[in-house]
């Protein structure tokens, strides 16, 4: 193959046919809800409803208010169980300030304070409140480390079972 700047390149979801027809894995597609039509999700649904996704992965969410949105967009298409809802928490102002400015996270849905110790406290209960309204809802969940301590971790993971 030639990987040149003349070919046009493509987006993901665009190879979907290509690797289920070639390769035995497991595929899953992104859903942003914080970008215009939840990151290309239109253009993913038909490989959904073909069968060729087996899994759809959100970006982190900050606030269990956003679940609704996600699952008003998979509703039909896969099941709860199938969507991994992505969580993480904020640890400082400039975290907080990162998720708002690249990527689009309305800061109302970020946490609230104005000292780091606030944000990251106020930070780890929404992510801890978002692990309940997921597994509450019949969805999977991940976490996205970005920065925080092993005690953050171990306290987000014993307050979310």
């Amino acid at each position: 193959h030639s990987y040149g700047s003349e070919r046009r390149g493509v987006f993901a979801h665009e190879l979907l046919p290509y690797l289920t027809e070639t390769h035995d894995l497991a595929i899953g597609v992104g859903l942003d809800p914080y970008q215009p039509n939840f990151g290309r999700w239109p253009e993913k649904i038909d490989a959904i409803r073909r069968g060729i996704v087996d899994s759809v992965f959100t970006q982190p969410l900050f606030h269990p208010s956003q679940l609704d949105r996600v699952l008003d967009q998979t509703n039909g298409t896969i099941t709860p169980s199938q969507v991994f809802i992505g969580s993480t928490w904020v640890t400082s102002a400039k975290g907080r300030d990162y998720w708002y400015r690249q990527n689009a996270v309305p800061l109302s849905l970020l946490p609230q304070g104005e000292a780091d110790d606030t944000i990251r406290h106020n930070s780890i209960a929404q992510a801890i409140d978002l692990l309940h309204a997921a597994a509450s809802c019949g969805c999977s969940t991940y976490l996205m480390l970005m920065r925080g301590t092993l005690e953050e971790l171990q306290h987000i993971l014993s307050r979310s079972r």
